[in-house]
Parts: structure tokens; sequence; C-alpha cells
């Protein structure tokens, strides 16, 4: 859009035609002509016009018609339309297909060169809105990707419970579609339906204002549930980041090295204890030593 915008009249009146761009170029625009709907619409497809000063009456072709073309070319062009008469009925149609302006004949110069500022103007801003419009998207997108990354279980509840938000974890860990997920309570999603009552971590932090844990025995395995409170911009609290992390694989090693560390103490025989950690090195992939050395 920092280009010298470029201007295409379409009339059959020559000399109109000349008149107008001697004008418009003083303004540092790039201006063609064509004399015919034919030419115009050629031009149209080989080039981009910011915008069209279109007659209304063409020889072998109605304006309307023409409208109708350019916008199917080039939905981004402006089409200015003059015309020396317009009926109501005619106005309404041109404008339902997408016209920017009509422009009486006989015309004053300024008013002509402010109608094309005005519709330049109107093309700057759609053309920074889609551009806002598209670093959302791709701001979004990358949010969304560093959020489905986590391996942890991570939901955005609001104030009632009602998950709002969810990662790729959440899904695959429920087995079901996000469109089942979004609007359930935590604890139909996480806990079979069990309300946990104050022991509910969400609970605990409603009340305090601060992030609070519980361990829970859910979803098949254990879990560390954690809860951290959201605030709006106002500073009241709207709901919580809900952050599950399965701590099954942890919680079965622990339960093995008790259950290694009390038959060792009950048979009192080093050899028996060293088979025993052999054999849990094996199971666990990992170095005797290592695991010697933590019990």
């Amino acid at each position: 859009m920092n280009a010298k915008p470029k201007i295409l009249i379409i009339d059959d009146d020559k000399d109109l035609c000349e008149s107008i761009l001697d004008i418009v170029e003083l303004e540092s625009y790039s201006v063609d002509t064509s004399h015919t709907a034919a030419d115009g619409l050629k031009k149209i497809e080989n080039n981009f016009y910011n915008i069209v000063l279109l007659d209304m009456e063409l020889p072998e072709s109605d304006g309307l018609t023409v409208l109708g073309k350019i916008k199917e070319v080039s939905t981004d062009t402006e089409v200015i339309i003059f015309t020396a008469y317009a009926e109501m009925d005619t106005v309404i149609a041109a404008m339902d297909k997408d016209a920017f302006s009509f422009l009486p004949k006989p015309f004053e110069i300024p008013y002509i060169l402010t109608t094309i500022k005005r519709a330049l103007k109107k093309q700057q801003l759609l053309h920074e809105n889609r551009i806002l419009y598209q670093k959302t998207i791709d701001e979004e997108r990358e949010w969304e990707d560093t959020f489905d990354s986590i391996s942890d279980l991570v939901s955005i509840h609001d104030k009632n419970l009602k998950i709002i938000r969810c990662n790729k974890a959440v899904k695959e860990k429920l087995n079901i579609e996000y469109r089942d997920i979004i609007g359930k309570k935590c604890h139909e999603a996480f806990y079979g339906n069990i309300d946990l009552g104050l022991e509910c971590p969400f609970v605990r932090c409603m009340e305090t204002m601060q992030p609070e844990s519980t361990e829970e025995e859910c979803l098949g395995g254990t879990f560390i549930m954690s809860c951290y409170p959201r605030f709006d911009k106002t500073g009241q609290f709207n709901g919580v980041v809900h952050i599950a992390r399965d701590i099954t694989a942890r919680k079965q090693v622990e339960h093995a090295m008790n259950t290694l560390v009390a038959t060792a103490t009950k048979n009192e025989g080093e050899e028996f204890f060293e088979q025993v950690v052999s054999g849990l090195c094996d199971w666990l992939n990992v170095d005797c030593v290592i695991l010697s050395q933590l019990v």
C-alpha cells in the first residue's frame, strides 16, 4: 500500500478521460484509461488498480454489469461510478455490488479528488485490518502450538469450574473430542464426576487466591493436581489454570523401592538384597550403583 496508487478510468468520452487523467496525475497517482468495458476489464485482469472510475453508461455494456465483473476479478479495488443521471434503484443496485460512491456529471474537480482520497483511506484501513487480523491468527496459532507441546494436562477453567480451553494432552488422555470437553466441570472431566468438596484444589484456590495442589488417584493413575488463580484486568478472580501432572511411574518406583527395603530388612540377607536390586535395575533400566545409593 506504500506504492503509488493506481487508478483506471473507464469512459467512452476520450476528452473527459484526458481531463481527469491530467488532474489526477497532479496528485501523484498512476493513471490509465480505457474507452470500452472490454479493454478496462482486460487491464484489471492484468494489473491491480486501487481505484476504478467507471462511467455508468458505456456503449457495449452497462455500468452495473462491469462493476460486478470488476469485483469478481479484484475484490479489493474500490469502484467510483459517475453518470449524468441515476435513478435511486440504480444507485441501490450499485451499492449492493459494493460500489464505493456515485459522482454525478458534471462534477467538480475538488469533489472527485476528495472522493478518491476517501476511497484510498478505506482501502488502507482494510489493508491494515487484514494485517492485524492475520497477525492475531498467527499469534493464536503459535500460542496453540506451544500450549499443545506441554506434556502435562493443562486446562483453563472459568470461576464456575467449567473448562473453557484445554491442551492436546487433555484431549488424548480423556480420549474425547475438544467439543465434548469444553463446558465440563473439572470433577466431571478428571475425577469421574466425584465432587472432592473442600479437598478440591480449585475450591481451595478460590478461597485462598493462591496456587493449590493435591495428589489424587484418577484417570487410571496418580496425578499431582495444581490450580493457579486467574484474574481479569480489574484484578477480579475469573477462574483457574488447572495442571495435572502424571506421576504414576514415579509412584510405582517409590512403591517398588519401599517393597525392596522392607523385604531386604526382613530377610537380612545381603545376597538376597543385591539380587532384588539387580532385578529392579533391570526392570527400571537404571544403573544399579545409582539405585543402591538411593536405597
